[in-house]
């Protein structure tokens, strides 16, 4: 039994008994390796905001190809359609050795929509707000907000007076970002007016 991967050349003697003799040879090549796949343009399980063009190729293959969502898809070709993806990659070499590589991920071009309660834009009140503040999102990633330019906690009660200005700002996973401003202001003080000397002795 022959197992050495590699190159091999057998040689084969034969000699009659009257000293004739002849001689064949056979090259041959054991290959175990499968092809090594390389994929750019996109990476497993990436989510991202902008088209992926992708590229592909295989090493010590005779053939490559590879498919994207079920259909065959070229290397070099764009993918630009919003919603995930799975691109499968195949190659085979010569002795029938195979390679598989699964990629998926996501194009993401939508910004998260943020929702602020508590206070509503140009408001002007005469009570403390306690304002909440969120962000939705398929793929979320992190959401903050400022109020005049501090950090500020979703459910914080803002109580001084005067005018006020909050930010909320969101990104999601793929780098997709949205803000959402909230002017507002608070005014706990009662209307009054100045009284006349006849006014004020009646």
């Amino acid at each position: 039994t022959v197992s050495s991967e590699g190159t091999h050349l057998l040689l084969a003697t034969a000699v009659d008994a009257l000293g004739n003799a002849s001689s064949a040879s056979l090259s041959f090549t054991l290959d175990f390796t499968a092809p090594v796949l390389t994929v750019s343009g996109v990476s497993s399980g990436q989510v991202r905001n902008t088209p992926a063009t992708i590229s592909y190729s295989a090493t010590g293959a005779a053939s490559v190809g590879a498919t994207l969502d079920g259909v065959p898809f070229g290397s070099g070709d764009t993918v630009s359609t919003e919603g995930d993806h799975v691109l499968v990659v195949t190659a085979s070499d010569a002795a029938g050795n195979s390679a598989t590589q699964s990629a998926p991920f996501t194009l993401d071009f939508t910004t998260p929509v943020i929702s602020i309660s508590g206070v509503v834009s140009g408001e002007l009140r005469n009570s403390a707000a306690t304002i909440t503040f969120s962000a939705a999102d398929a793929h979320p990633g992190a959401t903050s907000a400022i109020l005049d330019g501090v950090a500020f906690s979703s459910g914080s009660t803002v109580n001084t007076e005067g005018d006020h200005l909050l930010v909320v700002t969101s990104t999601d996973a793929a780098g997709n970002s949205a803000t959402r401003s909230a002017p507002f202001s608070i005014d706990f003080t009662p209307p009054w007016r100045r009284l006349t000397l006849r006014e004020a002795i009646r």
